[in-house]
């Protein structure tokens, strides 16, 4: 998918209306008609080289080369103008551009949705977190949240082995495992190390993350892996939402 914005659209237009007939209908304002021809010409070769439009491009390339011939008559520039906005217009009919509105335009490309912290700290996990974002800002919810899920997955592992778990495990175990096993490592540390000063400092932050991911692997990772959940806009920004409250609390403490 190509990024052009609406404007470039607009001088694209403006050129090929320039290249038709302002030139030769006001020749006082242009003391080089056929300079200037060449120029919207140029110009519009640009553009419609980067939108796979062949047909206007050539004949932008055609007028071009008539303009700069000085020998050539000025009704043959014109006629070649002319074939230029009409070639356009045929295939503007099956160009097909998508508007994003500016709401959504706040999730496009952005590389820090979750905060700086995060992204600086989780970097594997936040391309994830962008392709959501890009997800989103194309309604393509279901799809968000499998990125998200993605980047919860990366999280996690980095959760688990903090916890000091081999992370050989990891390949081998399912979400809802890897859940129980971070349940069990904290239950086990509060028996163990009830008078360990470590870990009663940590304790909270390993209480509170496990709490999140408890809350939130059946009604999100569960049932966006087995197709059984089609997310709207509404069900993809709250499961946005609790992601970022996720990954910003693991930021405080851990990286990847």
């Amino acid at each position: 998918m190509k990024e052009y914005l609406a404007s470039r659209l607009l001088s694209l237009t403006e050129h090929v209306v320039n290249a038709q007939c302002i030139l030769w209908d006001f020749p006082d304002a242009f003391p080089d008609p056929r300079g200037n021809v060449q120029y919207n010409a140029k110009e519009v070769f640009k553009e419609t080289d980067f939108l796979s439009l062949p047909s206007t491009k050539r004949q932008a390339a055609r007028l071009y080369q008539y303009a700069k011939d000085r020998e050539q008559q000025p009704e043959k520039i014109e006629q070649a103008a002319e074939e230029l906005h009409t070639r356009l217009s045929d295939e503007l009919e099956s160009l097909t551009l998508f508007y994003v509105p500016a709401d959504k335009l706040a999730f496009y490309n952005q590389t820090n949705l979750l905060g700086e912290a995060f992204k600086d700290k989780f970097p594997l996990a936040n391309l994830e977190i962008i392709e959501a974002g890009n997800c989103f800002a194309f309604d393509r919810f279901t799809a968000c949240v499998f990125h998200l899920m993605r980047a919860m997955e990366i999280a996690l592992r980095v959760l688990f082995v903090s916890l000091g778990m081999p992370p050989r495990i990891w390949s081998t175990t399912k979400w809802s495992q890897i859940s129980k096993r971070i349940d069990g490592k904290i239950e086990k540390n509060n028996r163990t190390l009830a008078t360990d000063p470590d870990w009663q400092r940590d304790r909270q932050f390993y209480e509170n993350a496990s709490a999140f991911v408890a809350a939130v692997r059946a009604p999100m990772r569960n049932a966006t892996m087995h197709v059984e959940s089609v997310y709207d806009e509404a069900g993809a920004e709250n499961v946005f939402g609790a992601v970022k409250s996720f990954m910003r609390h693991l930021a405080t403490r851990l990286k990847e």
